[in-house]
C-alpha cells in the first residue's frame, strides 16, 4: 500500500513551490491590494493582513492533505496523498 503513495521528492518539492505560488497570486494579491502597503521603493504586509495570509496557507495546505487528498498542484501533478486522520 505504501507504494501507491510514493512519488520523487523532486515532484512533491514541485506541488508545493506552485501551491505556494498559487496562494500568494489568489489570496496574497487581494489581501496587498486591501490591506498592504505600497510605497516608491516597495510593498509590504503587516499586522492583520499577514497573520490572514498566514492562515489561508495553512488551512489549505490542512484541508488540502487531510480532507480532500492532495492539494491543487499534488493532483494536477498526480501525486498521491496518504489520508492523515
Amino acid at each position: 500500500m505504501i507504494e501507491k503513495y510514493r512519488s520523487s521528492a523532486l515532484k512533491r518539492a514541485l506541488a508545493a513551490t506552485l501551491d505556494f505560488i498559487t496562494i500568494m497570486i489568489v489570496a496574497g494579491a487581494p489581501i496587498l491590494w486591501f490591506g498592504g502597503e505600497f510605497t516608491d521603493r516597495s510593498i509590504g504586509l503587516h499586522g492583520w493582513p499577514a497573520v490572514l495570509l498566514v492562515a489561508i496557507m495553512v488551512g489549505y495546505f490542512i484541508i488540502g492533505q487531510r480532507f480532500v487528498g492532495g492539494t491543487l498542484w499534488d493532483r494536477i501533478l498526480g501525486i498521491g496523498r496518504p489520508q492523515l486522520n
